[in-house]
């Protein structure tokens, strides 16, 4: 045998080589898809977080200037079109207003002034 038959035959790669490479590309594949997801959830949370601070700053701006809450989401606030909010429940002194993604309705946020002046996990 020749020595340029020789080294044709190594300049190939091995069955060995060509599946670890292929294991190793869907491991970091793995990875990276679960990380976008919690990645896509955690923006969607903090929208709805964004979303609720607004409309409880445009309902204490109606109290101050009315004589308490409305019972209703002011006209002055404009949403962001992605989160969907929901008056639900209230009067003059308190009122629950819950929030969800257009993204993922699972997620369900609160602000209820009555309990606890910030966004809270969970319905109204």
């Amino acid at each position: 045998m020749s020595t340029v038959n020789k080294n044709i035959r190594n300049l190939g790669f091995t069955l060995v080589e060509l599946v670890v490479v292929i294991v190793v590309i869907g491991v970091l594949a793995g990875i990276s898809i679960l990380t976008y997801d919690t990645w896509q959830k955690n923006v969607a949370i903090s929208q709805i977080n964004s979303e609720l601070n607004g409309v409880a700053g445009a309902m204490e701006s109606a109290r101050n200037f009315g004589s308490g809450y409305p019972m209703a989401i002011p006209a002055t606030f404009k949403s962001t079109g992605d989160v969907t909010l929901t008056y639900v429940s209230g009067n003059s002194k308190t009122y629950c207003i819950q929030a969800t993604t257009t993204q993922d309705a699972s997620i369900i946020y609160r602000y209820d002034i009555s309990k606890k002046k910030e966004p809270q996990s969970g319905a109204c």
